[in-house]
């Protein structure tokens, strides 16, 4: 913690210049960049797993917002008047009350769980692996079913236009088929995970299990579902079979960076592969410009992006919170919504609390769901920290509201499927 002191002094400081140095200080993108450094640098000190909210998340943050602030203040492009100096001191703002909900106290308001020993008996490993993969498979059927009506429901749609202005309406009306559907791309990583957690070996029937979501999920080329997807495995592979360095996940950041801009250039073409690496990178804090330059037509929005996104689940065409505010914005591209950010829906909803409200809750949330897995090596702990982390990296360019459905869901799916008595050592 001694270590996290001079961070937290060092992102008071950065904090505090952003607000002095002005619009055009050169010094500014320094600001930004440099305490997110710090901090991957001290996990990586600290020899912190790659996938820990200490450097999983930082990561992230480093790319998105950093990076997105790099190119933005060296191209001098964000939305007139430039605000700079606020929009540095927001995104550091955001970073500090995450340290602080990542490192603020677990206050306990339940008795102490027991202990992974008696619950680690052959019998009841025995039982609950069996359980855990029946169960997976009925959601993989479930979610296999769903995807398939849904699919078949919209090939008239996606033969009406380009992929990039039909992709998204695909969904209108169907929202439920829609996360029905996306209960594969959960259930297939537990099945999987189980069978690893338990030590068993996969056939072939397994590849073709983990290949289906994919298969599924190119139809419309949407890169999130696809990216997070391959992650999820990432990261249950990283604790349930080999440990993965740091030097191996950059890799397979870059490669999966690369494969995000190959499907976008897929949906849309006509712009060079350089020019899609520098706009995917910058969008999102172009965005967020956007939002502080028309914060009187938005207003205060409070919880309006949560209940927006919600309504997506009922049946007719009920768009998310992005596409509303692309057309309230008089934006005209094709495709989805206008991506959100983090630092974007704090301002929307409630201003400056809402910055920190949001960053300090992913912060302590993230946190919590570590600690506890630490604490107890378990299926169920796992997967809640696997979904709690990648959609908190999400959360950063898309926001709150719009990970709220996913994380419940999935959170959801992980009790469902996983019994609470499954406990076990971690296989050797």
């Amino acid at each position: 913690m001694q270590g996290y002191k001079i961070i937290f002094f060092i992102l008071i400081c950065c904090l505090v210049l952003t607000l002095l140095v002005g619009n055009d200080s050169n010094l500014l993108p320094f600001l930004v960049i440099f305490p997110i450094i710090i901090t991957i640098l001290k996990g990586i000190y600290d020899k912190k797993e790659v996938f820990s909210p200490y450097i999983f998340f930082p990561i992230f943050y480093l790319l998105w917002m950093g990076g997105g602030y790099l190119i933005n203040f060296y191209e001098h492009s964000l939305y007139d008047p430039a605000p700079y100096s606020q929009v540095a001191f927001l995104i550091l703002l955001a970073y500090l009350f995450w340290i602080i909900g990542l490192h603020f106290p677990i206050f306990k308001i339940s008795s102490p769980s027991i202990h992974v020993e008696k619950l680690s008996s052959p019998f009841l490993s025995s039982r609950g692996y069996s359980r855990t993969i029946q169960f997976s498979i009925f959601i993989i059927i479930i979610g296999f079913i769903c995807s398939i009506l849904f699919y078949f429901l919209s090939i008239k749609i996606l033969l009406s236009g380009p992929i990039e202005a039909t992709r998204y309406s695909m969904t209108f009306g169907r929202g439920y088929l829609v996360w029905l559907g996306n209960s594969i791309n959960i259930a297939v990583p537990i099945y999987i995970g189980t069978k690893w957690y338990f030590g068993k070996r996969l056939n072939i029937l397994d590849y073709f299990l983990i290949f289906l979501p994919l298969i599924l999920m190119s139809i419309s080329l949407n890169r999130a579902p696809i990216l997070w997807y391959i992650i999820i495995f990432i990261i249950a592979y990283h604790y349930l079979k080999k440990n993965i360095p740091l030097k191996r996940g950059a890799i397979f950041a870059i490669i999966l960076f690369l494969i995000a801009i190959v499907l976008v250039s897929i949906r849309s073409p006509g712009v060079s592969f350089t020019d899609r690496i520098v706009n995917e990178i910058k969008v999102h804090i172009l965005n967020f410009s956007l939002y502080l330059k028309n914060l009187d037509i938005i207003g205060y929005l409070g919880i309006k992006p949560f209940i927006t996104n919600i309504s997506m689940l009922l049946p007719g065409h009920q768009p998310d919170f992005g596409l509303l505010l692309k057309e309230k914005l008089g934006l005209t591209f094709l495709g989805g919504g206008i991506s959100v950010t983090l630092v974007g829906e704090g301002m929307m909803n409630a201003r400056l609390i809402g910055v920190i409200i949001e960053a300090f809750l992913i912060g302590y949330i993230l946190k919590l769901a570590y600690s506890k897995y630490q604490k107890c090596f378990s299926l169920r702990n796992l997967f809640i920290y696997v979904i709690l982390a990648c959609r908190a990296a999400s959360a950063i360019n898309y926001g709150l509201a719009k990970e709220f459905i996913g994380t419940l869901y999935g959170l959801a799916l992980v009790m469902i499927i996983i019994p609470k008595y499954v406990y076990c050592e971690k296989p050797k």
